[in-house]
C-alpha cells in the first residue's frame, strides 16, 4: 500500500528492453526449479539470494559468454520467472488502502499509522521474522523438499 506513484505506470515493466541485460529477483525458484538448489555442484544458495538475468541484445549475448566463467548460471524460460515476479512484465497494482495510508501519514504522522495498522502489520512482521529465522537454520535441500510438499498439496487440492 505504500509503493511509489511511478510504480503504477512504470514503462520499464515489459520485455521490450533497450539495455543489454535486465536483472531481477528470482522469487520462488524452489517451486519452479528445485533441481538447481539440490544439485551437488554447482548448486545455488537460497540464503544468498538468486537473481534472474534477461539478455536483451546481441552485445549482451557476447558478454554472457564471458560472465559464465565467473557465475553459476542456468537457462530458464521467462514464464518461470514472471509467475512470481510480475513486475518484470507489468507495473505494480495500486493497493486498495494506499490513499488512506498516505493521507493518515500526511495528516497525523507515522506514529498514527503505526497505531492504526499495528495489529495487521505487527502480526505480519512477527510471522515474517519468525519464518526467516527458521529458514536460515534449515538446509537448502530440506527447504526444497518442504516447498515441494506445499506445492503438491496445492496442486492436488486444486487451489
Amino acid at each position: 500500500d505504500i509503493s511509489r506513484e511511478n510504480c503504477f505506470s512504470c514503462e520499464m515493466s515489459n520485455t521490450n528492453r533497450v539495455s543489454d541485460f535486465t536483472f531481477g529477483d528470482y522469487w520462488a525458484i524452489e517451486i519452479e526449479h528445485p533441481e538447481f538448489i539440490v544439485r551437488n555442484a554447482p548448486a545455488l544458495s537460497i540464503r544468498k539470494g538468486i537473481n534472474c538475468m534477461m539478455v536483451n541484445t546481441e552485445k549482451g549475448m557476447q558478454y554472457l559468454s564471458k560472465l559464465q566463467e565467473k557465475m553459476v548460471m542456468y537457462e530458464v524460460d521467462l514464464a518461470s520467472i514472471t509467475r512470481h515476479n510480475s513486475n518484470l512484465l507489468k507495473p505494480s497494482k495500486r493497493g486498495k488502502a494506499r490513499d488512506a495510508v498516505l493521507e493518515n501519514y500526511y495528516m497525523e504522522g507515522y506514529k498514527k499509522i503505526e497505531e492504526n495498522y499495528n495489529d495487521t502489520v505487527g502480526k505480519k512482521r512477527t510471522v515474517y521474522a519468525a519464518k526467516n529465522m527458521i529458514k536460515t537454520h534449515i538446509p537448502d535441500k530440506l527447504r526444497v523438499q518442504i516447498y515441494r510438499m506445499k506445492f503438491l498439496r496445492k496442486l492436488l487440492s486444486g487451489e
